[in-house]
């Protein structure tokens, strides 16, 4: 346990994953015996921007933060569909191997990516690779 309180729960839903936890536990400094001079800055009244859910197509002209796996993307994107254990492993390793991408012009990437990832899920389950006729699955 930390000495210093949990900080209050947000009043709206967070969109995107929540940073990992560290590995070790972590310790904040001690409480300073009086005031200090100057006061901290207020908080900021906009929240930050969400995450894009799909990466941009050119390169961003600074580093980003953290790095992002095509995996971490579409976790967040089918979180509906968590734990990823089992066939749904199996479909999450398939999308991450794959090249395929949502058109550039299409309107709703997440529907698409739930949808062939479902799609997956069934073949999977289904026992796709002993299919008489399973051609043209799990193709881009």
């Amino acid at each position: 346990p930390t000495r210093a309180p949990t900080p209050p729960p947000t009043l709206a839903p967070v969109v995107g994953p929540s940073p990992p936890p560290t590995l070790s536990p972590t310790s904040t400094p001690p409480p300073t015996p009086g005031p200090t001079a100057t006061p901290t800055p207020p908080p900021t009244t906009a929240p930050t921007p969400p995450p894009t859910v799909q990466p941009s197509r050119q390169p961003s002209h600074s580093p980003s933060a953290a790095p992002t796996s095509i995996r971490s993307v579409l976790e967040a994107i089918l979180t509906s569909f968590a734990p990823f254990d089992g066939d749904k492993r199996r479909a999450m390793d398939w999308l991450v191997a794959d090249t395929w991408e949502p058109p550039a012009d299409a309107s709703d990437t997440t529907s698409l990516w739930e949808e062939r990832f479902a799609l997956a899920v069934f073949y999977y389950a289904t026992t796709g690779d002993g299919w008489s006729n399973n051609d043209g699955w799990l193709t881009a």
